[in-house]
């Protein structure tokens, strides 16, 4: 998860039905001005402020929202963090993807990629994360799983097509991305003391350099 503050646009949920009436209309730009308060408190308490644990009446009093008022649009923590985790993996992919697209260069596109996962494991976000709210995360870490495998193979897909080429072999591409997404999941319980991704690097370096 990347910890960059969240804007009102990233945030900002479509309440408003075209044919909702001007009151109604007021009414739901309220509501998601307050979902918004929720989001952003939640992202605060989560991963900026050291908390050691995030509960309902925390957020409430960091938003400045009632218990009421949050149990109006999230019927439990859990339901309040299903939200915010699926805002914070959105922009998660987003900003790897964003990273690694302005290189033509296959070397240099899986460098950035490195790159990206250096700077996010430095950054430490996700082990914050894991720490104020660990049954949560471990069980979130678990149904991501499977998808980021699938998004690191499409985003790395031109990546693998020319390692292949140059090797002349077929590479197992889900394997090699399951062996990354174990590694950084890994460094959430355990973090090297060295650069975090020079895994990935001894990865490319064992399927395609002699």
């Amino acid at each position: 998860m990347d910890n960059s503050p969240l804007s009102t646009s990233e945030i900002m949920l479509d309440l408003i039905p075209p044919r909702l009436s001007a009151r109604d209309k007021r009414k739901d730009r309220r509501s998601t001005a307050t979902i918004n308060k929720i989001m952003l408190a939640t992202e605060d308490l989560l991963l900026r402020r050291g908390e050691t644990k995030i509960t309902i009446l925390g957020i409430c009093k960091h938003a400045g929202v009632s218990r009421g008022t949050l149990y109006r649009y999230f019927s439990s923590m859990e339901e309040l963090l299903d939200v915010f985790t699926e805002f914070m993996r959105e922009r998660f992919y987003k900003k790897l993807s964003d990273a690694i697209a302005p290189y033509d260069d296959i070397d240099e596109k899986f460098e950035a990629f490195i790159g990206y996962f250096d700077d996010y494991m430095t950054e430490g976000a996700s082990r914050k994360f894991l720490k104020v709210a660990p049954e949560y995360a471990l069980t979130y870490y678990a149904r991501i799983f499977d998808e980021s495998i699938q998004k690191f193979q499409n985003l790395l897909k031109d990546v693998f097509d020319v390692w292949e080429t140059r090797i002349n072999k077929t590479i197992d591409r889900e394997l090699v991305c399951e062996m990354m997404m174990r590694y950084i999941l890994s460094e959430q319980l355990t973090p090297r003391k060295s650069k975090a991704m020079t895994m990935l690097e001894r990865i490319k370096k064992i399927l395609i350099d002699p």
